[in-house]
Formats: C-alpha cells, structure tokens, sequence
C-alpha cells in the first residue's frame, strides 16, 4: 500500500510569531524520533530563518571545538 505524502504548515503574515520555532523543532521530532522522511521549505523571503538559524548552528559549533 502506498503512503501519501503529508504536509504540515506554520503560516503567519505576521513576523515574530514563532513559525520557525515550531518548524524545527517539529521537523526533528517527526525525523528522529519517528523515523520519516522530512523535507523543510522555508516560504519566507526577505528573512529565510530557518537557513539563518542553521548557519548560526554551524557556526556556534565550531566556536565551540
């Protein structure tokens, strides 16, 4: 039997509203601790968060070795 794909949206006109917050950590959840194959699409142009927000990750990690 073939699965369909879901999809999952945090939508807000409103900067602040804690979009990305509840995406990543969302995402992780569904990949890591149930095993699915997830795809991120950050929708936002003029801040593109989620790409900031791991770039911040990489380079904190390595201010940290």
């Amino acid at each position: 039997m073939k699965k369909e794909p879901s999809f999952i949206t945090f939508a807000s006109r409103k900067g602040g509203a804690g979009k990305t917050a509840f995406t990543v950590p969302t995402a992780g959840i569904l990949h890591n601790c149930r095993k699915y194959n997830v795809a991120v699409v950050d929708c936002d142009p003029p801040r593109h968060s989620i790409g900031s927000a791991e770039k911040r990750k990489k380079h904190s990690m390595t201010n940290l070795m």
